[in-house]
């Protein structure tokens, strides 16, 4: 009988999700460039997204609440919360909706003088890496393989202000719970201002990770943030650094995420990411 090591189940698991990931930003990257022919970039960038972002995405495809404006930390962005079903597991997400005219207003900015290229691929990196999203409190289903496991099977991932955090006991990484039952854990999150857990590596919609914000974002920025690696020196002022940033972009024409994203792209680096050797 042919046996296959767990380590190798992990590289296969781990390559398909490159491949996959490559594959999505090549198809986007080619998308955005048609869409830019003969238009002025931001114009042709803004109906790209508009018409992208006029299907749910999987995580708003089901039961959405109306758009609301209330939350304490999020002054004026509006919200909605959505109850789903992904990959036979049911999940919920409080999801800021950020308009397209604005995502094309950041992207457009970072990428100013650099081109059609950049736009494209900017676009296409922070699309395949979380569809543009802000998960303000979230379950968000994803492959196992996408939190790094060898498993590509449907996993529970929490999210609080546009980073994962650890999963909670009171939800198993591959338990089926009701939504509703979600909302009462999930949802008084929003309003915590300073969690104290540890944080992912990643902060969303642009899909940096903490070093490239460090090395690449323009002032004002927040510092004290910590490192991806080692697990332990993740600070959790990255929270602050992933909400503030939101809320200082919000209806203005510059993201600093998204500049540190085009710049680090720029560079060659990647931005998301990395591993952290035990």
């Amino acid at each position: 009988m042919l046996k296959v090591s767990v380590a190798a189940i992990a590289i296969c698991f781990s390559l398909i999700g490159h491949v996959y990931a490559a594959s999505c930003e090549a198809i986007i990257s080619k998308q955005v460039t048609q869409a830019l022919l003969g238009k002025n970039p931001r114009a042709g960038l803004e109906t790209y997204l508009t018409k992208k972002l006029s299907k749910p995405r999987y995580f708003e495809d089901g039961k959405c609440t109306s758009p609301a404006k209330d939350l304490k930390l999020y002054p004026g962005v509006p919200y909605h919360d959505c109850s789903y079903e992904n990959g036979g597991l049911h999940g919920w997400a409080r999801v800021a909706i950020i308009p397209p005219a604005m995502l094309a207003g950041w992207i457009d900015n970072a990428c100013r003088s650099k081109g059609a290229k950049c736009i494209a691929g900017v676009t296409a990196y922070s699309w395949c890496s979380n569809q543009l999203s802000f998960p303000i409190a979230a379950n968000i289903i994803e492959p196992g393989s996408a939190g790094g496991r060898s498993d590509a099977g449907s996993h529970n991932f929490i999210f609080l202000h546009g980073i994962t955090v650890p999963r909670p006991a009171w939800i198993g990484a591959t338990q089926d719970l009701d939504a509703a039952v979600q909302t009462k854990s999930l949802a008084p999150l929003s309003d915590v201002e300073e969690p104290t857990t540890l944080t992912s590596q990643v902060a969303r919609p642009a899909g940096i990770r903490r070093e490239i914000y460090s090395e690449f974002a323009p002032e004002p920025k927040l510092t004290n943030i910590g490192t991806s690696c080692p697990i332990a020196d993740r600070n959790p002022v990255w929270f602050d650094a992933a909400r503030k940033s939101l809320l200082d972009a919000w209806g203005k024409p510059q993201n600093i995420m998204f500049d540190a994203l085009a710049k680090a792209l720029e560079d060659g680096k990647s931005p998301g990411k990395v591993s952290c050797s035990q």
